[in-house]
């Protein structure tokens, strides 16, 4: 048992619930993505029918809260997430190399990054708010660091002002599987995110985006079913697989 399915909420306890192969079907669904190119979609809007998908984060307090209350917080609109979880270490290094270490969700939309401060450190992105929006205009880049001695990575985005921000899922488990498992959220996260780097670039500072449909994969409760009865059962992960996945890792 890893923290993929562990009780500390995260996408992969939402769209896998019952599922006692979360770490291979988490595969299986980025080699589909990989394959046909696509970015997905999560429906986790609580004001819609039967078929919204149960989204939940736990605050710094201990609280549980819907993914969505807090993607209307910070941008007032509903918004289909392709990433949440609880429980991440994060590291910003800002301005004059100030550090600030502190744990948070982590809720990935089109717009930016939604996450928690803490409470009793300076904001340096926006302004005291609990629940805070970095806007992907912020970062210049993004990418994914494997540390020399342990099975760990490390999800960074930074700018060319030198403002960093370090993401680690946090290591609950002592079994060297367990660990690595523990890191496919964060290697998950960063193949969506080059994907969707090519609008940030291309949009950058502008207002609005025009986002391309065929980009997106888009699931609700009923889509994320069949797509795990019909097409995630029936794929058999090769050796080739995982290679060809880790030299992609290798060459950005």
């Amino acid at each position: 048992m890893t923290t993929i399915q562990s009780n500390l909420h995260n996408l992969f306890t939402s769209i896998f619930p019952d599922e006692s192969q979360s770490p291979s079907l988490i595969i299986k669904f980025l080699l589909v993505l990989e394959a046909e190119n696509l970015i997905p979609l999560f429906n986790v809007n609580q004001d819609q029918n039967n078929s919204t998908i149960n989204a939940f984060i736990h605050t710094q307090n201990n609280e549980i809260i819907p993914v969505n209350n807090i993607i209307l917080q910070c941008l007032k609109q509903n918004q289909s997430p392709f990433f949440f979880g609880s429980n991440f270490l994060l590291e910003l290094t800002y301005y004059l190399n100030d550090t600030i270490a502190f744990n948070s969700f982590l809720i990935f939309t089109q717009e930016g990054l939604l996450l928690e401060f803490p409470p009793s450190k300076f904001n340096p992105i926006q302004n005291q708010e609990k629940y805070q929006l970095i806007s992907w205009d912020y970062w210049d880049n993004v990418s994914l660091s494997f540390a020399e001695n342990q099975p760990k990575c490390t999800l960074i985005f930074n700018n060319k002002k030198g403002d960093s921000l370090k993401i680690n899922s946090v290591l609950e488990y002592q079994s060297e599987t367990e660990q690595i498992e523990q890191q496919l959220p964060l290697i998950f996260v960063y193949f969506i995110m080059k994907k969707f780097w090519k609008y940030v670039k291309k949009y950058r500072h502008e207002k609005f985006f025009v986002f391309n449909p065929q980009d997106f994969l888009y699931l609700d409760k009923d889509r994320l079913t069949y797509f795990i009865k019909n097409i995630l059962h029936n794929i058999n992960i090769t050796e080739t697989d995982l290679d060809n996945l880790i030299r992609k890792i290798q060459l950005t």
